[in-house]
């Protein structure tokens, strides 16, 4: 660089700091492209993980307390209530079964979810063969089925649920733990940029206008020698013509 003449140095300088500021635009772009990918997950996955699961367990709890106000019910009106009721709970679940299949993009998400659905048919079936019992009114018989092969798949089946909304709140939490992190880093990146850029920017201009001066100080001294040699030569001239 000493030996660059001005215009070289000065595009020196400004195609350095373009440079940084380029790099520091990457750099937030890529953060912003990282918090964006989270983003969209903890949206488009982990909350609808949640909510769906939450919803089919609440479902299930509700047909399970309905099964036992069916053993328990005084005439067929009623037990016909509790089945409709039962009956309308069972197609919300599966509505929610097939919608929330289609945003599965997880293999572990999956195979939770393949193990709610495997829970469900033997708990279906537990609880047809109780309500069953119930309408022909044997009771006893129907309470004692529920607690032999109900309840057990009603557990199966509810710890299944519950598997499957703590795996989707844990993916959430971590989700807002790495857009907080690509947060941090973005403030932290951008103002070691900023620094460096101001640092660098400093050091080119003095260095800039250094070399400027003394090459404008080497004019100037030139120029002024060059004076002195003209105006030499014009007093000898004169001299030599008054002679």
């Amino acid at each position: 660089m000493k030996h660059w003449t001005i215009g070289k140095r000065i595009i020196f300088g400004f195609t350095s700091i373009i440079l940084i500021a380029m790099a520091l635009g990457l750099f937030a772009y890529s953060r912003l492209i990282t918090i964006r990918t989270h983003s969209d997950a903890i949206v488009g996955d982990a909350m609808p993980g949640v909510y769906s699961s939450g919803r089919i367990e609440s479902l299930v709890r509700q047909n399970q307390v309905i099964t036992y106000k069916h053993i328990t019910s005084d005439g067929k009106d009623e037990m016909a209530r509790y089945d409709a009721e039962i009956a309308a709970n069972v197609q919300a679940i599966d509505k929610i079964l097939a919608d929330y299949e289609k945003t599965l993009v997880r293999a572990k998400d999956r195979e939770l979810f393949e193990q709610i659905k495997a829970a469900f048919p033997t708990f279906r079936s537990a609880r047809e063969a109780v309500l069953k019992l119930s309408r022909d009114q044997k009771s006893k018989e129907a309470f004692d089925l529920a607690k032999k092969e109900l309840k057990p798949a009603y557990e199966k089946l509810s710890a299944a649920t519950e598997a499957e909304v703590e795996f989707n709140k844990d993916s959430g939490d971590q989700f807002a733990q790495s857009i907080q992190a690509a947060i941090n880093g973005a403030q932290t990146g951008i103002w070691i940029g900023l620094g460096a850029a101001l640092l660098l920017g400093v050091g080119i201009s003095f260095v800039i206008i250094r070399g400027t001066n003394r090459v404008l100080s080497g004019l100037a001294s030139s120029l002024a020698d060059g004076s002195n040699q003209v105006a030499a030569a014009a007093g000898q001239v004169s001299s030599a013509s008054q002679s």
